[in-house]
């Protein structure tokens, strides 16, 4: 319980270091006419990934634990540290920003759906609900430290470029610090089945992938199927935790389900990074062919 207090802590400090110079990139008015973009974000998120998530535990013929921590994971809205990958792939910053804070706000009512839909072919005695408190704290740590980066480029343009680098890399520490906690305090959470890992390495790929080439299909600019893939690909795992703590009573299934979400909280940012910087380095095909995405690139530029 200590460590857990401490790995919370960590991942709260630099995630707000790390959304607040993502702030420090973006201006009030690229939030606008984002309408489309977000819409399709929304719909791969809220409607196409929770489904991926039941097939997939379906295909693996999962125990009952083991699938309800699958579809937790799969429905769950999209993690704020989504937008920090879209920055380093030189996405779309406000859409990724904006698609964290809908997909969190809506996931009071989605969330809950969802599981009750999907897990009632496993059992019908958990029902999970995203308490209105937990969803406005997961919402205050993307809107504020966000809107406090905003504020500080409009007062020092000029000094903003540089901090949003640096303090971008508080997620990388908040990465590595809290992996090593684990591996070293607790190395017990990875003896699980290989379908459990199995399905804790597709959930992410699965959505990074699938929100890049639907958005693309889509004709959007190469920053737009950036942005909606890196959301897509990255839960949050804080609510699935907060969530299955206060939903499943047993203390013994509770630890079960949790290690899922456990693994996937760690490896799933680290899978992030990887296609972010992936991401990075294709966009000079865009560059080299302009053709090759929607012709509305300069839209939703920074």
């Amino acid at each position: 319980m200590h460590l857990e207090r401490i790995t919370q802590s960590i991942s709260l400090v630099c995630e707000g270091i790390a959304l607040f110079g993502v702030g420090c990139r973006l201006h009030w008015n690229q939030f606008l006419d984002l309408e489309k973009p977000a819409g399709v974000g929304l719909f791969l998120q809220t409607m196409i990934l929770p489904f991926v998530g039941y097939v997939m535990a379906a295909i693996f013929r999962l125990e009952t634990l083991d699938a309800l921590a699958v579809i937790l994971t799969a429905t769950a809205p999209i993690a704020g540290y989504s937008s920090v990958l879209t920055y380093w792939a030189s996405g779309d910053i406000a859409l990724g920003v904006l698609l964290a804070a809908l997909s969190t706000t809506l996931s009071i009512g989605l969330y809950p759906l969802w599981f009750y839909l999907y897990a009632s072919t496993w059992q019908k005695d958990v029902y999970v609900i995203a308490y209105p408190l937990d969803v406005v704290t997961c919402l205050c740590i993307i809107i504020f430290p966000v809107g406090f980066g905003i504020m500080f480029l409009h007062y020092f343009p000029k000094l903003s470029p540089y901090l949003s680098k640096v303090c971008s890399c508080a997620f990388l520490v908040r990465v590595t610090v809290n992996t090593s906690l684990v591996i070293i305090y607790h190395p017990e959470q990875f003896q699980v089945d290989w379908h459990v890992w199995m399905a804790t390495f597709l959930i992410p790929s699965i959505g990074f992938l699938l929100g890049f080439i639907a958005a693309y299909f889509l004709r959007q600019p190469y920053k737009v199927c950036v942005a909606v893939s890196m959301a897509v690909g990255a839960s949050n795992g804080n609510l699935v935790k907060l969530v299955a703590t206060k939903s499943i009573d047993n203390s013994t299934d509770l630890v079960h389900v949790l290690q899922l979400p456990l693994i996937y909280a760690i490896f799933a940012p680290l899978q992030g990074t990887a296609w972010a910087f992936f991401y990075r380095k294709f966009k000079r095909v865009d560059e080299d062919n302009p053709t090759m995405f929607g012709d509305t690139y300069d839209e939703w530029s920074d």
